[in-house]
């Protein structure tokens, strides 16, 4: 192959592997304490979808393997309140 030749394919793969650059991959939530990971709930509205779901996966990840009371802590700090065994769900039942 010639030079001219050789161009084109090199242009292409540059132009590929500058898209698939950090700064355009989903970031990595993995690293983050429970805690930091806690304190970034709310604040992905302007990232991408792929760095979205990167932290609900990892979000995802980490709830099912907290105990009950890591649990009821993160959602305590966080506002959310769960119906008192014995109280009734005002929400059940509704999709």
């Amino acid at each position: 192959m010639t030079m001219k030749a050789l161009f084109p394919a090199a242009l292409t793969i540059a132009l590929l592997l500058a898209g698939s650059s950090p700064a355009m991959a989903a970031r990595n939530f993995s690293n983050l304490s429970n805690d930091e990971l806690a304190a970034v709930r709310g604040t992905l509205k302007d990232e991408t979808a792929e760095t979205r779901e990167a932290f609900r996966n990892e979000w995802q990840k980490r709830i099912s393997t907290m105990t009950s009371t890591e649990r009821e802590r993160m959602e305590k700090e966080a506002g959310i309140t769960r119906p008192q065994s014995g109280e009734e769900d005002e929400n059940a039942g509704c999709n």
